[in-house]
Parts: C-alpha cells; sequence; structure tokens
C-alpha cells in the first residue's frame, strides 16, 4: 500500500493547542484533552494511507476546492492533496463552529459578508 507524505500547517498546531488547553484549562479536563488530542493525531496520521476517503468540500459548498475532510470525535480534519502526491492538512477545526470563513480565507478573499 502506497503512503502518501504528510505535511501539516501551522495553523493545525495553532488548532490543536487551542483544544487541548480549552478542554484541560477551562473545562477542567486534562485527561479528556489527552485522549481527544492523540485521537484527533491518529486521524491525520491515517490520512497518509488512505487520503481520498474524505468527503470532498465541494460536495457541500458550491465551491471549487478541492479539500476534504474527515470527523474525529466532535471535530472536523481538513486537508487537500497537492500536485506531489502530498497530503497537506490545513485546519482541525470544531464541527459546530462556523468555520468556512477560517478554512478558504487564504484560498478566496471573498467579503464573507456579503
Amino acid at each position: 500500500m502506497r503512503t502518501y507524505p504528510l505535511v501539516i500547517s501551522p495553523a493545525v498546531y495553532d488548532d490543536l493547542s487551542e483544544i487541548r488547553s480549552y478542554i484541560s484549562d477551562t473545562l477542567s479536563n486534562p485527561k479528556a484533552a489527552q485522549s481527544i488530542l492523540n485521537d484527533l493525531l491518529d486521524a491525520i496520521q491515517t490520512l497518509s494511507q488512505s487520503p481520498l476517503r474524505g468527503t470532498l468540500l465541494k460536495s457541500i459548498l458550491p465551491l471549487p476546492v478541492a479539500y476534504r475532510f474527515i470527523p474525529c470525535r466532535k471535530y472536523l480534519i481538513f486537508y487537500r492533496m497537492t500536485e506531489e502526491d502530498t497530503v497537506f492538512v490545513s485546519r482541525v477545526l470544531f464541527r459546530n463552529r462556523v468555520h468556512w470563513r477560517l478554512l478558504l480565507q487564504d484560498d478566496f478573499p471573498v467579503d464573507w459578508d456579503e
């Protein structure tokens, strides 16, 4: 089975840090924070084995984007395949958060408030 290289954006590390801080500090549950972080990191790692399994973002948004996402617990992991067949992991966001703006702001600089 082919293994694809993973590239993780700096925003993912920020997202994971925020998730850990919120669960550990705000919710006072460091054990749960570590468990969720482990699950998220494991899910990200599995993308190197089967990157095409995620749902295409364009299947739910009318945008010409190559992003996919996979769920993990209450979070969505957003990623895309590059032209070099690398898996580029963009964000890890809470699934109930209005996150399309966060994810797409660099690729599609539009006025989201229109």
